[in-house]
C-alpha cells in the first residue's frame, strides 16, 4: 500500500510546480496602455492662422465627418472644444452654440464654455436664456468679473441703468476691470457727462493699454470734451493695435471731417470704412459731404444715392441729392428730392426750378406747371427770380424779353448765373440747343465758387444737349 505521506507530498509539489509554471510561462506580457484615438480635427486645424482661415478649416473637417456619417457629437471632447472655437471664429453662431451645449455637458462648470454660451444667447436676443446662463456663471464663479459685466449689460438692456451701474461698481470693488470701467464710462457719456467719463476712461487704458477698444472709448470721451487733437491721437493708437477695424476708421474719418478739417484723412478713412461697412449710412453720408468739399461731384452723387438707399428719410441729404441728380440728368430722383428739399428750404428758388424742369423732362408738363404756380408766391413779386417763374410759365417770345430785361438789371452775379443755368436747361429740354449752349457757356466760364450750377452747366455741355 503506498505511503500516504509520499502521495500528499507529491501532490503538494505538483501543485507548486503547476502554479509556478502558470506564473512564468502562461502569464501574458505586460503591454503599454493603448494610444489615445487620433484627433479628427488637429490635422486640419494645424493650418489655422486667424479668423480668415476658419471657414476653410471647418469645410475640411465637415467633409471628413460626412465621409463617415458622423456629426460634432461624435468628436472627442478636445476636438469638440477646438471645433466650437472654429465655429465661433467663422461666425457660425447657431452651430457654435449647439457644440458648446454638448461641451458643457461633458465639461460642467468650464468658465470659457459657460461665458461663451451666455454671450451667444444674448447675441441671438434670447434675454431669458442669457439671464439663466449668467446666473449659472455667477453661481459657479462668485465674484467673476465677466459674469458681473454680463449681468450689468443685461440690466442695461432692460433700461435699468441704476442696476447696471451697481453691478459694474460691484466688479470694481474686487478688482480693476476694463469691462466695468468702460461700461461705467459709457453710462456717463450717454448721460452727457463726459467729465465724469474721463477718469474712468483713463483707468481703462491704464488697465488695458493693448486693447484698441479702450483707446476708441477714450477718443469718444475726448471728442465729447472738445479735445479733438487728443481724440485723433487716441484713434491713431487704436488703429495701430487694430489697423483693419472699420469702426475706428469711421470714427477717425468723421472726426477729421467734422472737427479737424483734414479732408485727405477723412476721405481715406471713410472710403475704407464704407468698403468694409457697406450698409453703414453714416459712413456714406459723411463721405458724400467730403466728396462735395473736394469738388468730386460724381463720387458725391454716388455716395448720396447709397446713403439715401439706406436711409430714405434723411432730410439733410435732399438738397445735395436734388442738385446732383439734376446735374447728371437723373430726372426722376431730382424731382423727388427737390420736392422734399423745398419743404425744409422754402426760400431756396433752385428747388422748385429743379423739380419743375425735371418733371418737364419726364413729359409731365401739367405737373411741372403746378409746381411753379404753387412755389411762385413765396418769392418777391417783380424780382429776377419772379421773372424766371413767369418765363417758365409763359409761352411765346415775350417771356424771353421780360426775363432778359430783368437779368440785365440784376446786380448779384450768383443769382444771374444760377438763373442763366436754369434758362439753359429749359432751352435744352425744349430742343433749342444753340440757345442752351450759349447759356451754359456763359455759366461754365464763371470763376465764382460754391455755386453748384456752374459745375452742372459744364456737365450738361459735356453730356450733350
Amino acid at each position: 500500500m503506498p505511503d500516504m505521506r509520499l502521495g500528499c507530498r507529491w501532490t503538494l509539489v505538483a501543485t507548486t510546480l503547476f502554479l509556478a509554471g502558470c506564473a512564468t510561462v502562461v502569464r501574458p506580457p505586460v503591454l503599454p496602455p493603448p494610444p489615445p484615438p487620433a484627433s479628427e480635427v488637429a490635422p486640419e486645424a494645424s493650418s489655422y492662422r486667424g479668423p480668415a482661415d476658419a471657414t476653410r478649416v471647418l469645410d475640411a473637417i465637415d467633409r471628413k465627418l460626412a465621409a463617415r456619417q458622423a456629426t460634432a457629437a461624435d468628436l472627442s471632447t478636445p476636438d469638440l472644444s477646438t471645433y466650437s472655437n472654429l465655429l465661433l471664429a467663422a461666425g457660425r453662431l447657431p452651430e457654435a452654440e449647439q457644440a458648446l451645449v454638448l461641451l458643457d455637458g461633458r465639461k460642467p462648470k468650464d468658465h470659457t464654455v459657460m461665458l461663451s454660451l451666455a454671450l451667444l444667447s444674448g447675441a441671438r436676443g434670447d434675454a431669458a436664456t442669457q439671464q439663466t446662463r449668467v446666473a449659472a456663471l455667477e453661481a459657479a464663479f462668485p465674484g467673476d468679473p465677466d459674469a458681473g459685466d454680463l449681468k450689468a449689460r443685461l440690466l442695461l438692456s432692460r433700461g435699468d441703468r441704476a442696476g447696471a451701474q451697481a453691478a459694474w461698481l460691484a466688479v470694481l470693488a474686487g478688482r480693476e476691470d476694463v469691462g466695468a470701467l468702460t461700461g461705467l464710462a459709457e453710462l456717463a457719456l450717454d448721460a452727457k457727462k463726459p467729465q465724469a467719463a474721463l477718469p474712468l476712461a483713463d483707468r481703462a487704458v491704464k488697465v488695458a493699454p493693448g486693447d484698441d477698444q479702450t483707446w476708441a472709448l477714450h477718443a469718444r470721451v475726448e471728442n465729447d470734451l472738445g479735445q479733438y487733437v487728443a481724440a485723433r491721437g487716441d484713434l491713431d493708437r487704436a488703429l495701430t493695435l487694430a489697423p483693419d477695424d472699420p469702426w475706428h476708421h469711421l470714427d477717425r474719418g468723421k472726426l477729421a471731417w467734422l472737427r479737424l478739417y483734414d479732408t485727405t484723412l477723412a476721405q481715406a478713412d471713410l472710403e475704407f470704412a464704407t468698403i468694409k461697412l457697406p450698409d453703414n449710412f453714416f459712413g456714406w453720408s459723411a463721405l458724400a459731404e467730403v466728396y462735395e468739399e473736394l469738388q468730386k461731384p460724381r463720387e458725391a452723387y454716388n455716395a448720396w444715392m447709397k446713403a439715401l438707399s439706406l436711409r430714405p428719410d434723411y432730410r439733410f441729404a435732399y438738397p445735395s441729392a436734388a442738385m446732383l441728380s439734376f446735374r447728371y440728368q437723373d430726372f426722376a430722383r431730382a424731382a423727388a428730392y427737390a420736392k422734399e428739399a423745398a419743404k425744409d428750404y422754402p426760400a431756396e428758388y433752385g428747388f422748385p426750378f429743379v423739380e419743375a424742369l425735371s418733371l418737364k423732362a419726364l413729359g409731365q408738363g401739367p405737373a411741372a406747371t403746378a409746381v411753379l404756380e404753387k412755389a411762385r408766391p413765396r418769392f418777391t413779386r417783380g424780382s429776377t427770380v419772379d421773372e424766371f417763374f413767369r418765363f417758365l410759365l409763359t409761352t411765346g417770345s415775350g417771356a424771353d424779353y421780360y426775363f432778359n430785361g430783368a437779368m440785365n438789371l440784376e446786380k448779384k452775379d450768383n443769382i444771374r448765373l444760377r438763373l442763366r443755368f436754369y434758362q439753359g436747361c429749359f432751352y435744352a429740354l425744349t430742343k433749342s440747343p444753340g440757345a442752351a449752349k450759349a447759356a451754359f457757356d456763359e455759366v461754365a466760364a464763371s470763376s465764382l465758387i460754391k455755386i453748384p450750377e456752374i459745375g452742372a452747366a459744364r456737365d450738361w455741355l459735356e453730356h450733350g444737349l
